[in-house]
């Protein structure tokens, strides 16, 4: 991650994630959301250092296309809050918002392997709505305040996974996921992160 609105550095580590869903045969909504605990491999101490808080709020749509294909649209939500703590002696705190809603194409595809099903999904947003107050309230001169309109690829907020569930009855699933977030304003931000889950789907597939 590195946003130069609160510091040059590019910073790195280990979170959790969580994601909550209902899925229809065609409809899907989740709830997910990250805490991430994050340092600069650049600096001596582990200071300055980060805590990342992120949630979200999603709806998908997909309609069937081909045999194991889906076609659809994505609304998403995003929040995060970034709590940097500065390398000084008096250890000074400071929290950047970063929030963004948008919408665009997803894609899925499913498909047999072995003894279970593995599906791929991607989606790419094309145009959002991107809130980022701290540097609005630097950059105000320049920049205004307040919401802006933002389509691809000033904004990118791509994000992938792929899936394996068993092909007996069976009301688990693992899996990998890809985020990755990029935004321009007069200062940038940009963000990935990537980790494996594991987690259990009783009664149904995922939207």
């Amino acid at each position: 991650m590195r946003d130069d609105a609160a510091s040059p550095l590019a910073y790195g580590g280990l979170g959790g994630w969580f994601e909550i869903g209902i899925a229809g045969a065609s409809v899907g909504a989740d709830l997910h959301g990250t805490v991430t605990k994050l340092s600069s491999t650049l600096t001596d101490g582990n200071r300055p250092r980060e805590r990342d808080i992120r949630l979200g709020l999603g709806l998908t749509v997909l309609r069937p296309v081909s045999s194991g294909v889906r076609l659809g649209g994505r609304l998403d939500a995003r929040l995060s809050g970034r709590f940097h703590y500065y390398g000084d002696p008096a250890f000074q705190r400071a929290v950047f918002m970063f929030g963004t809603a948008t919408l665009g194409p997803v894609a899925e595809w499913v498909t047999t392997i072995g003894s279970g099903r593995v599906t791929v999904v991607g989606a790419l947003p094309l145009a959002g709505i991107a809130l980022r107050p701290w540097s609005d309230a630097r950059l105000v001169l320049r920049a205004g305040q307040g919401p802006r309109f933002v389509t691809f690829p000033k904004l990118l907020a791509a994000s992938a996974r792929v899936e394996w569930t068993p092909r007996v009855n069976l009301p688990w699933r693992v899996g990998y996921r890809l985020d990755l977030v990029r935004y321009h304003d007069p200062l940038r931000f940009r963000s990935v992160a990537q980790g494996f889950y594991a987690g259990f789907a009783p009664g149904g597939r995922r939207p």
